[in-house]
């Protein structure tokens, strides 16, 4: 019974977010800036006929992971939307001054505000709260973490 439940309620959001997207089919490649954790800046892609919105992060010392499927994605007025999405991330993190690594899987939820004033243009802003469980350099839950970006990607 459990199983058919989870099932079931996956069908669901995976419904509700494919009946609603408003985002282009085509591919999509960008460039975000902003507060992604241990990030600096990063790398967007959408790849067509994969519901994933993937982003690459990388500072001098980081580098991490994360892919977001959204499950609203909804026009506001034409060409301004918002959405609402669920996603994993996962990174990994050096820290050559004091010998010490990082590594951590997380979950996240990104909540954005989307401006096409063309539609080979995309604008963005998001917010993302986010869980992690950390496994270097020791094991333990991470709950305190907000990202924030901005971005701009082109669809082709």
């Amino acid at each position: 019974m459990k199983k058919l439940m989870l099932v079931s309620v996956i069908g669901l959001v995976l419904s509700i977010g494919t009946v609603h997207a408003k985002h282009p089919l085509g591919f999509g490649i960008g460039l975000q800036a902003g507060w992604a954790g241990w990030g600096e800046g990063g790398l967007t892609l959408k790849i067509p006929v994969i519901p994933i919105f993937w982003t690459i992060n990388g500072g001098s010392n980081a580098l991490s992971v994360a892919g977001d499927f959204y499950l609203l994605d909804l026009d506001i007025i034409k060409n301004l939307g918002w959405y609402v999405g669920a996603g994993a991330y996962a990174g990994f993190a050096s820290f050559w001054g004091d010998g010490n690594t990082a590594v951590w899987l997380g979950g996240r939820i990104p909540v954005g505000l989307y401006w096409r004033p063309v539609p080979l243009l995309e604008l963005y802003g998001q917010v993302v709260p986010s869980i992690a469980i950390t496994f270097l350099p020791g094991f333990g839950l991470h709950t305190q973490y907000w990202g924030a970006n901005i971005g701009i990607r082109l669809w082709i």
